[in-house]
């Protein structure tokens, strides 16, 4: 008997090995083919979270906002967890603080499930089975975080894991 869904998480798994042997996809955890421009206006994010509710994202809202780009099956994306943790509790306990928004990048939304719960995730994730979202932000690899000010500027694109520290050193640094 087959689990529900198996067979598209092997069609998914195939079109990224393919994706990489091609030269489209950098080795790694996946990605896309194009690169979002610092400096300018981020791409909106909408999508359906991982609850079933529509989210759209803060962007351009008067706060800081950093999209995360992660899946369960990615070692580097399970070793940054901790430090998203970190910093999502940190930004909750200031006024105005920073949003954390995940893009959960062509997994299982029931893994993904699981894995908030037993790392304790508490921001908001957009689930992108198809990898359109990530598409739209240009991602090369996974992890990849995109830091986003207040007005909706692209401040910086981090590739692999990034660090609670590493965060508040890129926000404070750019206002």
């Amino acid at each position: 008997m087959r689990a529900p869904g198996g067979l598209v998480t092997v069609r998914r798994a195939v079109a990224v090995a393919v994706a990489v042997a091609l030269g489209v996809i950098p080795a790694g955890c996946g990605g896309g083919t194009h690169q979002a421009q610092v400096g300018a206006t981020a791409p909106g994010l909408s999508g359906t979270a991982l609850s079933g509710h529509r989210l759209v994202a803060p962007i351009g809202r008067g706060r800081w906002v950093v999209v995360n780009f992660f899946a369960t099956w990615c070692g580097p994306c399970q070793k940054e967890t901790p430090e998203l943790v970190a910093f999502a509790t940190e930004q909750a306990g200031r006024r105005a603080g920073a949003q954390l928004v995940g893009v959960l990048y062509l997994d299982s939304a029931a893994k993904a499930r699981q894995f908030v719960a037993a790392h304790g995730v508490s921001w908001p994730i957009v689930d992108d089975p198809n990898g359109d979202v990530a598409a739209t932000y240009g991602v090369h690899g996974l992890p990849e975080s995109f830091v986003i000010d207040p007005s909706g500027r692209l401040v910086r694109q981090v590739f692999g894991g990034v660090t609670r520290a590493g965060l508040d050193s890129i926000i404070a640094g750019s206002t």
